[in-house]
C-alpha cells in the first residue's frame, strides 16, 4: 500500500517528466566546475558567490553583452 511519502514522490516524477519542475530544477542544482561554452574552470569565488553558475565570469559578461546589443537593436528599429 503506498504511503504519502510514495504518492507524492510519484507526483513529483511524473510533474519533471511534463517539464514542470525543469526550471526549478537547473535554479536548484549547482553548477558543473567548467563553464558550458568555453570550457574553462568557472572560478572558485564566483561559484562559492554564484553555485549554480554555468558560465565563467568572462562568457557571462558576453552573453549579456550580447543580450543588450540584440534588445537595444530591436528597440531602434522600432523607431
Amino acid at each position: 500500500m503506498a504511503d504519502d511519502a510514495d504518492r507524492a514522490q510519484k507526483r513529483i516524477e511524473q510533474e519533471r517528466q511534463a517539464g514542470v519542475l525543469l526550471v526549478a530544477d537547473r535554479l536548484a542544482t549547482p553548477g558543473r566546475d567548467d563553464c558550458e561554452d568555453c570550457g574553462d574552470d568557472i572560478e572558485p569565488a564566483r561559484r562559492k558567490a554564484i553555485p549554480s553558475a554555468r558560465k565563467c565570469h568572462m562568457c557571462q559578461e558576453a552573453a549579456e553583452r550580447i543580450a543588450r546589443l540584440f534588445t537595444g537593436a530591436q528597440h531602434r528599429s522600432d523607431r
